[in-house]
């Protein structure tokens, strides 16, 4: 059953799955390859919801299971030789590892600059540096006659004949097509035995995964943040990584089958080699605070909202209160954050900026509306509040702490700042379901994994 505040985006993307489930190139399906971005274009509509969508479509079925007749279901050649496809930015996680013939792909200009420096990340490849495939130009003109043939359809829904989709359609399938012949390219050099990807439903994670499948390569999936019905779903892979038992009740629940979920640690790709270690324990230095605000790219109008609402809090608080605010990876723009700053205590950090690692330790208070920061902070037992009620906090043993106004934010403070107790009953507050791990989770024992899932899949 899907949650009611996404009913509406679920029910726009099975319809999304089901009337472009023609749509093929290079015997790769191309709705899956759209599904995410459909989404986000998605969210970017203020659409009407309409009680009852999702049980009038899918009869109340699991997301999951509404979407398993739109995936590939072939099943993969397992124990293959040959090269191990891994997505670039989790070399950190396989850089001990000598023996094995991996190449890394690289999909962002920034990425593939970053694992440069990295001296073992080779063969690395970026996507965009990959000649496209001479694939036979009538592939192409098949797509779009396909489309044309769905637009002008009368069973086609009204929502996916607008001048707004139809533009966003088109502008989106050329930039694919290339994609998809850069990647047959790649797939003819190397002889590839598996793929490992973070992610098997956003643009590029799903981009290889799904032409892997179409090709009968073994695929795998390591989890790379806190799970939500958007942007996790639906599970895509042969073989999925999980932070702990949570993580894997939470995708099972869902409707994903619980032997293809393996768990392990916890795996931040920002900071592999100290990921386990806990920080400083939250104290009061004097009469001040240091919160840490970790941002997350879910629109201008929302992050202005919530900084508005931190620094109205804090004003009230004069020379007490210092804040951090990490933008996401995704959020390169400090200057348009920088003008809603009202204290001089008040900072805005581009990603990378400062080690998250040193910014969580040396924080009392982490505040977030979902991030994968609140989970490394409750790892280390620091304190996490959560601005207004985003996310399924699935991970918890307790009830969070959750700030909506001003006036919640600035009384929590206040009472942290005068009440020593109530700072440690806050820490105690917040325990993750699973246990944090002893050592940070290495390459070759989740290669090891691997192979024996493919074993017992015989």
């Amino acid at each position: 059953m899907v949650s009611l505040k996404h009913e509406t985006i679920w029910t726009r993307s099975i319809l999304f799955l089901s009337t472009y489930q023609s749509l093929n190139y290079d015997n790769t399906p191309l709705n899956i390859l759209l599904f995410r971005d459909f989404q986000k274009y998605v969210q970017k509509k203020e659409l009407v919801s309409l009680p009852g969508e999702w049980k009038k479509l899918t009869g109340n079925s699991s997301i999951q299971e509404a979407c398993h007749p739109y995936l590939l279901d072939a099943k993969s050649e397992l124990n293959q030789k040959g090269h191990i496809l891994v997505r670039a930015h989790l070399y950190p996680l396989f850089k001990k590892v000598t023996k094995k013939n991996m190449i890394y792909l690289a999909h962002y200009k920034s990425e593939f600059e970053q694992m440069q420096k990295m001296k073992g990340c080779h063969p690395l490849i970026y996507l965009k540096d990959i000649p496209e495939a001479a694939l036979d130009y009538s592939e192409e003109e098949k797509v779009y006659q396909t489309l044309e043939m769905i637009q002008s359809s009368a069973s086609t829904a009204k929502f996916f004949k607008t001048t707004a989709f139809t533009a966003w359609i088109n502008k989106k399938l050329p930039l694919l097509l290339k994609r998809i012949r850069r990647t047959h390219t790649l797939f003819d050099e190397f002889k590839i035995s598996k793929t490992i990807y973070g992610s098997t439903v956003n643009r590029y994670g799903s981009l290889v995964t799904t032409f892997a499948k179409s090709r009968f390569i073994f695929t795998v999936n390591i989890q790379h943040g806190i799970l939500t019905e958007l942007g996790h779903f639906p599970v895509n892979a042969d073989l999925n990584f999980v932070w702990g038992k949570s993580h894997r009740d939470y995708l099972v629940e869902n409707g994903a089958l619980k032997n293809n979920i393996k768990t392990i640690g916890p795996v931040f790709l920002r900071n592999l080699e100290d990921a386990t270690k806990r920080g400083k324990q939250s104290t009061k230095r004097g009469d001040q605070l240091h919160l840490l605000v970790a941002m997350q790219p879910i629109g201008f109008a929302f992050n202005q909202q919530m900084i508005t609402m931190i620094e109205n809090a804090v004003k009230r608080l004069p020379e007490k209160i210092f804040v951090n605010y990490k933008l996401h990876p995704d959020q390169r723009n400090r200057e348009r954050y920088e003008k809603l700053l009202v204290n001089k205590n008040s900072t805005i950090l581009l990603h990378g900026e400062i080690p998250l690692n040193d910014l969580i330790t040396d924080s009392d208070i982490i505040l977030t509306p979902f991030s994968t920061v609140a989970y490394e902070a409750l790892m280390r037992e620091k304190i996490v509040i959560f601005y207004q009620d985003l996310g399924d906090l699935y991970y918890l043993k307790n009830p969070p702490l959750f700030v909506q106004n001003e006036k919640e934010l600035h009384d929590i403070l206040r009472k942290m700042l005068d009440d020593e107790n109530f700072l440690a009953d806050s820490q105690t507050r917040l325990v993750l379901k699973d246990p944090p791990h002893k050592k940070a989770f290495e390459g070759a024992k989740l290669l090891q994994l691997i192979e024996k899932f493919e074993k017992q899949q015989k």
